[in-house]
């Protein structure tokens, strides 16, 4: 109901109350998606995947359609994201609902709306631009925020589980060292070569190795992003839209990366909180 009202206000001129409608049909999602439990690992994804692609090739889905779902199933099943040159882009019509996948047609198949009326979707929200000024403040406020959550821990504490299975602060600190390296290689290379090539990276995966403390962590990334933040500061517009070829996202600005790390970053900050929390308990 809510999406249908959406639409009937948006026709009519009410955007502000149509923006409500559309953030409550968004809001209600979430919150069922919640109700089921998250499918978590490869082999429940793949099992509910499966059961979707039945659900929709009864529902007379397209064979586009289905063979993308094939490729992604595939995918999920040895542990391999679906690079750019099998996706590509996703879009759909917001006139009458038409999906459209890999190169997006200038106007809509289904009833002929020009492209600009379109919704693109990312592969994750991360990548929604931010202004470059808004980019840069929220990558250069991280440090502080991470220096407080270890501050007043031991060594011990920090290097302490929240629970079995799941990080512990020294281990969330080094996640986000290892995503700010790679910003800060992805800002060099956008800025200095055209159109480079980005390779993608599980940075989830990179493990702590040796006997590097929380302090030390957080030195060495409170230095790396003054550095990248001070290289982002006063960029012009033209370099902000700077590309580069990422392996998994296809074309990626520089304020797309920018603004996917601060969004990064922030993701994690909730869960360090809980971390600090635990190792005090």
């Amino acid at each position: 109901m809510e999406v249908s009202l959406a639409r009937g206000l948006e026709a009519g001129g009410y955007y502000n109350l149509a923006k409500l409608l559309w953030a409550l049909a968004y809001a209600d999602e979430i919150r069922r998606s919640q109700i089921g439990g998250v499918p978590s690992g490869e082999e429940p994804l793949v099992r509910d995947l499966i059961a979707l692609r039945q659900e929709l090739e009864l529902s007379g889905a397209t064979t586009e359609t289905l063979s993308y779902l094939d490729r992604g199933i595939r995918g999920v099943a040895n542990r391999a994201e679906l690079l750019w040159g099998d996706a590509g882009e996703i879009a759909v019509c917001r006139a009458c609902g038409h999906l459209l996948l890999g190169i997006v047609p200038d106007r809509c198949p289904g009833c002929g709306a020009w492209p600009l009326t379109f919704r693109f979707f990312l592969p994750v929200y991360f990548l929604e631009p931010l202004d470059p000024g808004g980019a840069v403040q929220a990558l250069e406020a991280t440090p502080r925020i991470v220096e407080k959550l270890l501050e007043g821990l031991t060594r011990e504490q920090a290097a302490m589980p929240s629970a079995p299975g799941e990080w512990s602060m020294r281990e969330g600190l080094h996640h986000i060292l290892v995503t700010e390296v790679l910003l800060s290689g992805r800002v060099r290379q956008i800025l200095e070569t055209d159109h480079p090539k980005l390779a993608g990276l599980a940075a989830w995966a990179e493990r702590l190795e040796g006997d590097l403390g929380g302090q030390e962590i957080v030195r060495r990334f409170r230095e790396s992003r003054q550095a990248t933040v001070e290289r982002l500061r006063g960029l012009s517009l033209e370099q902000w839209q700077r590309q580069g070829e990422h392996e998994e996202f296809g074309p990626v600005t520089l304020l797309q990366q920018a603004s996917y790390f601060a969004r990064h970053d922030q993701s994690h900050l909730a869960q360090l909180e809980k971390i600090r929390e635990a190792a005090l308990a």
